[in-house]
């Protein structure tokens, strides 16, 4: 049987096998702008129903565009109707052995986000820069970009991740209050989401795509078969494959044809791209004076080079992050101090984890380079909001 308890006015329910905590809805305060991002569909929506009424003014009757109309005008409802229902539902987390289930309010307003204790690597607790005393609650995932689960009070959320140590036995680190307000603070006001970049992640399972050679004054990575060049040659090939066929059904007892040479052409580059994507290397190589990012092996031969006193920082972003983990691009991004960041590279066929360990890697590296020079040490970032 389910038992029932409250904590600072957040509900938790055990049951067997598992705890849930019903947290109160959340409201944000957004700036008019701000609050119209979640609706953007909507209004999309109205803008459609809007053109095609006015369109079928033209007509004495069209079934069609009444039709059209009607459906989107649906859509919009049902989508305004979501947003508001998310807006001021309770949010409630379910603790099993097996995975972690993140959902607000009914499923009629969205599905829930479920995630396995295969994708976590640890979680982290740590004050939220607001007027109300509110703590964040934020796990650490393999497959994508740290994701701050809640908001809540202090005790509820200190229960919450006993409950994670104990049931899904993940590690939970709490930050220190006192390093989550004014000067005390390192990052203090950096938004949720560049601390969430600037987060340490452990070393991934081994993997023979990924190489690490790290040594007190040299770093050295090696990346072999991420380039995303499939697609591309998938796409070449698949556009040459119509005039080929043609051509070997229909051409006249197999004369060659002039017009043939371009089809050719382009399926010999999309069979290139793939050869080249087996046996391309990245290679980044980190010394206390530079930073360089070489391409091997490249038709005219690419190296690229940094001064270390340029380099602030190094973070992961991604790409198609609304899409499947196979079209999702991982980017390892290096800020300098004058100049617009750097994508070093991005790719599909690692993941977030290996891409995180590799820009810890090299911001540590430079960051122990700096307090070396300068005497003093850099502090790292911490999960404010």
């Amino acid at each position: 049987m389910p038992t029932d308890t409250t904590i600072s006015d957040v509900r938790v329910r055990e049951f067997p096998g598992g705890v849930q905590y019903i947290f109160p809805p959340q409201k944000v305060v957004l700036s008019p702008w701000k609050s119209l991002g979640p609706m953007k569909h909507a209004i999309l929506y109205f803008a459609l129903a809007a053109g095609i009424f006015f369109i079928s003014q033209r007509h004495i009757v069209d079934t069609a565009f009444i039709v059209k109309a009607g459906i989107v005008l649906v859509v919009a409802l049902a989508s305004i109707i979501r947003a508001q229902g998310r807006r001021f539902s309770p949010v409630s987390v379910t603790i099993r052995s097996a995975a972690l289930t993140i959902k607000q309010g009914s499923r009629a307003w969205g599905k829930p986000i479920s995630l396995d204790r295969n994708e976590l690597i640890d979680a982290r607790l740590s004050p939220a820069a607001d007027d109300k005393g509110n703590w964040l609650f934020a796990v650490r995932r393999t497959t994508g970009k740290p994701l701050i689960l809640v908001r809540g009070p202090e005790p509820a959320l200190r229960s919450m991740g006993a409950a994670v140590e104990r049931i899904l036995e993940l590690q939970v680190d709490c930050i220190n209050s006192t390093m989550a307000s004014g000067a005390a603070a390192p990052m203090a006001g950096l938004p949720v989401a560049e601390a969430a970049d600037l987060w340490d992640y452990p070393a991934p399972p081994p993997d023979k795509r990924l190489t690490v050679v790290a040594t007190d004054r040299l770093l050295v990575m090696e990346l072999k078969k991420i380039m995303p060049t499939s697609g591309w040659a998938s796409i070449l090939i698949g556009f040459s494959l119509v005039p080929v066929i043609y051509f070997l059904n229909y051409s006249p007892h197999g004369k060659f044809l002039i017009w043939m040479v371009l089809p050719m052409l382009v399926a010999a580059a999309g069979l290139g791209l793939l050869i080249l994507g087996e046996f391309r290397t990245l290679l980044l190589v980190a010394t206390p004076e530079e930073f360089s990012l070489k391409i091997r092996p490249w038709p005219l031969g690419r190296t690229q080079r940094w001064p270390a006193e340029e380099i602030v920082h190094f973070t992961v972003q991604t790409v198609n992050g609304g899409h499947t983990q196979r079209t999702e691009m991982r980017v390892l991004v290096m800020t300098l101090r004058r100049r617009k960041p750097v994508r070093l590279f991005r790719t599909s066929k690692l993941t977030f984890h290996q891409v995180g360990y590799m820009s810890t890697k090299l911001r540590h590296f430079y960051t122990a380079t700096a307090a070396v020079q300068s005497g003093t040490r850099t502090p790292t970032a911490t999960l404010e909001s």
